[in-house]
């Protein structure tokens, strides 16, 4: 179960929720030190190669170096699909009103005639694992333990 709660307060338009994290974010590292994702004051991502994005509605289109992709949002302020033109679609889903989803339902397609390759993937928390902004620190990723460090803007 997740400590934080989705809110259709949240800003879903900012980087930072394109990757499901909660305040003014400055650095994911893995646990090892190894940096993840940078983000500006501003929220938007220091690597961010989308220089065109648009929302329709509560979903989210880039258009840039990477390729087209689209996150789409719940009323939450959560990501419930994402897409990408080369050939990936992720869906979520949720407990309740938890903003960090319970199952991911993923189909991968590298190739065009090729059936998409199918993972399920099963997140756990534990509320001890969250920091003070509500973004979890530790989490299991289908009973593999995953830990990251962040640090954030005053």
């Amino acid at each position: 179960m997740s400590l934080a709660v989705g809110s259709p307060d949240l800003d879903y338009k900012q980087d930072v929720a394109k990757f499901g994290l909660l305040g003014p974010v400055k650095t994911v590292c893995r646990e090892d030190g190894a940096l993840l994702l940078a983000f500006s004051k501003e929220g938007v991502a220091d690597d961010n190669d989308e220089p065109a994005t648009h929302f329709e509605g509560r979903v989210r289109c880039d258009t840039g170096f990477s390729g087209y992709s689209e996150c789409e949002f719940d009323e939450l302020g959560r990501i419930v699909r994402e897409y990408a033109a080369w050939g990936y679609l992720g869906v979520y889903t949720y407990e309740g009103k938890n903003y960090f989803p319970s199952h991911k339902h993923e189909e991968i397609s590298d190739e065009e005639d090729a059936p998409p390759q199918i993972v399920e993937i099963d997140y756990g928390y534990n509320p001890q694992d969250f920091d003070t902004h509500g973004n979890w620190l530790v989490r299991t990723v289908n009973g593999w333990e995953e830990k990251r460090i962040i640090t954030y803007y005053e």
